[in-house]
Formats: C-alpha cells, sequence, structure tokens
C-alpha cells in the first residue's frame, strides 16, 4: 500500500508534500490500522463467538479492499485523462 496514493484524499494540492505532512499522514495512519485491530481483538475477546466466525469475514473484506483499490485507480485515471486535455 503506497502512502502518497492515500494522502491525495486528506490534503490539498499541490504535491510534493512536506516531509513533516508525511511524516504525521503516515502516523495517523498507522494509529488508524493500530486502532482498528485493537478494536476487533477487543470485540472477538469478548463476544465469545468462534475465530472461524470472524475468520470467515476474510474474503468479504479482501473483496472490498480490491473494489476500493479499483475504484483509487479510476480516479487517478480519470484525473490523468482530464489533466491531459487541458
Amino acid at each position: 500500500i503506497d502512502f502518497d496514493r492515500f494522502i491525495k484524499f486528506w490534503m490539498h494540492r499541490p504535491a510534493p508534500y512536506t516531509w513533516r505532512v508525511r511524516s504525521i499522514f503516515r502516523m495517523f495512519f498507522f494509529a488508524c490500522v493500530i486502532g482498528g485491530v485493537w478494536g476487533l481483538a477487543e470485540r472477538m475477546a469478548t463476544s465469545g463467538r468462534p475465530a472461524i466466525f470472524y475468520l470467515s469475514a476474510v474474503p468479504f473484506a479482501a473483496a472490498w479492499f480490491v473494489v476500493f483499490f479499483m475504484m483509487l485507480r479510476v480516479v487517478e485515471w480519470m484525473d490523468r485523462k482530464r489533466r491531459t486535455k487541458q
């Protein structure tokens, strides 16, 4: 996963971003991932459901990740196409 792709949707243009902005964004991104994993682990521990229940959601989550990635690629492609016309 390239952080530079995701930073486009959080910060204003024009690029390039300073090292400080990139570092803060990466820490924010990492904190969101850690928070999500922590919340999932807490929920798994308190729910009493078997781990297989949560593992069955992995293909669904992977499919959503692919959809998000493809949408990102389409937006980048449309942006390049729009810029070349101007």
